[in-house]
């Protein structure tokens, strides 16, 4: 979730979006969240996979055709808007996929063209912002520590503006407190770990997959994963100054750092 302004999140990313807080359902107990996993920045941040099965080239809801001069983007953002909306106010596991066409004015093949499955609506656009996290370390100088590297992409692509902090902060309360969301994080978990773990392996020279590099992509993971939950749960705190300090902790060998 890639290995966040208030911003950053997370390690993921071409569109700016690593949401303001909405009460989730008591019943869901906390559980970490994974970073990058944001949305709806400027360009999107964090997100799933956009494409579903079988769509229909153009089909709205009851009959009605999008319009052929309609952007994807604003669709995608529409459906997920929708969604986000109806699983605060009635529930994630009460909200089905027909109620979510129902709510965009959409079909539901013209749902699955934008989005695999209800679960992915949840993570926005988490492919993007993993792309974004790849090449925000590819970007760090060379000669540059690899915790401090690893740092500074994580922040800079998480970096979220402050209309879009409100849809973040909705989303990673659905990601830690559903379950459903919680089981289907463990794919998004490896492939953030994956994207920070050949990065660590092409700087030491090491396989992607040797206990190094995936050591290093997972203490990454853990330490963004808790700011991100302090971030939510604290509004008052800045999402890329959480990312900072914790991602900091891997550069000082989890020595917290004197305050400045």
């Amino acid at each position: 979730m890639q290995p966040p302004a208030d911003q950053l999140a997370a390690p993921a990313t071409t569109a700016r979006g690593a949401v303001p807080p909405v009460t989730p359902p008591p019943a869901l107990a906390p559980a970490p969240p994974v970073p990058g996993a944001g949305g709806g920045r400027a360009g999107a941040p964090g997100g799933g996979p956009g494409g579903g099965p079988g769509g229909d080239p153009g089909g709205g809801h009851a009959g009605e055709r999008l319009s052929p001069g309609r952007r994807q983007r604003t669709t995608r953002q529409a459906i997920e808007a929708s969604a986000l909306a109806l699983f605060v106010a009635n529930g994630y596991e009460e909200t089905t996929v027909d109620d979510i066409a129902a709510a965009a004015r959409i079909g539901r093949r013209t749902f699955f063209r934008y989005f695999a499955s209800k679960n992915d609506v949840a993570w926005g656009e988490f492919d993007a912002e993993l792309a974004r996290l790849r090449d925000e370390l590819a970007s760090t100088p060379t000669g540059m520590d690899l915790a401090e590297a690893i740092k500074v992409a994580v922040v800079r692509a998480n970096c979220y503006g402050p209309d879009d902090l409100p849809r973040l902060r909705q989303r990673l309360r659905l990601l830690v407190r559903v379950p459903a969301l919680q089981a289907h994080a463990m794919l998004r978990y490896a492939a953030w770990q994956r994207v920070v773990a050949e990065f660590a392996g092409q700087r030491l020279g090491l396989p992607a997959d040797g206990l190094v590099p995936q050591a290093i992509a997972r203490a990454a993971l853990g330490v963004a994963q808790a700011a991100y939950g302090i971030w939510v749960d604290q509004a008052e705190t800045a999402l890329g100054a959480c990312l900072e300090e914790a991602l900091g902790l891997l550069a000082t060998g989890l020595r917290p750092m004197p305050d400045r």
